[in-house]
C-alpha cells in the first residue's frame, strides 16, 4: 500500500487594497449620488434608504460638517462643544438626518427634537461637560 502525499499548498496572495478614492467612486456606481429632497414627507423605507446612503458614502468628518450646518441658525452655542466629542462617540445618525434636514427633506418635530436632543447628549456626555447642567428644553425649543 503506498501513501498519498500531502500536498503544500502555497499562501494566497492577499488583494492590494484600494484607495479610499477608489473605494468611494466604487460606492457611487453602486449607491449613486447624495439624494434629493423635494420637501415631501418621506416614508419610513425611503428614509431607512437615504440613512443606508449617509452610513455608506459619508464618515464623521461628513457627519462633523453636516452637524455644524445644521446647527449654525438652530443651536450655534452648541458648536464648540460638538467639536470636542471623540469620533467613536459622534452621533452618526443624527448628523445624518441633519443634512437631509438641510438639503430641503421634510421632517418631523419629532425628527428635530431627536437631532438635537443626540447633539446635546454627546456634548453633555462626551465633552467633559457631564458636571454642567445643560438644559435641554432651551436648546431643543421642545
Amino acid at each position: 500500500m503506498s501513501m498519498k502525499r500531502s500536498v503544500i499548498k502555497a499562501p494566497k496572495k492577499k488583494p492590494p487594497k484600494k484607495s479610499q478614492s477608489e473605494v468611494y467612486n466604487s460606492n457611487l456606481k453602486h449607491f449613486g449620488p447624495e439624494p434629493d429632497y423635494d420637501g415631501l414627507e418621506m416614508g419610513m423605507s425611503q428614509k431607512a434608504r437615504h440613512l443606508a446612503w449617509y452610513a455608506t458614502m459619508c464618515d464623521v468628518s461628513d457627519a462633523r460638517q453636516y452637524a455644524e450646518d445644521y446647527l449654525e441658525s438652530r443651536a450655534p452655542e452648541i458648536i464648540e462643544d460638538l467639536k470636542r466629542v471623540a469620533d467613536t462617540s459622534f452621533p452618526l445618525t443624527a448628523s445624518w438626518l441633519a443634512r437631509m434636514t438641510t438639503m430641503g427633506a421634510a421632517t418631523s418635530v419629532d425628527t428635530h427634537a431627536f437631532i438635537m436632543r443626540a447633539f446635546t447628549e454627546a456634548v453633555r456626555k462626551y465633552a467633559g461637560r457631564a458636571s454642567e447642567n445643560i438644559d435641554l428644553e432651551l436648546v431643543t425649543g421642545v
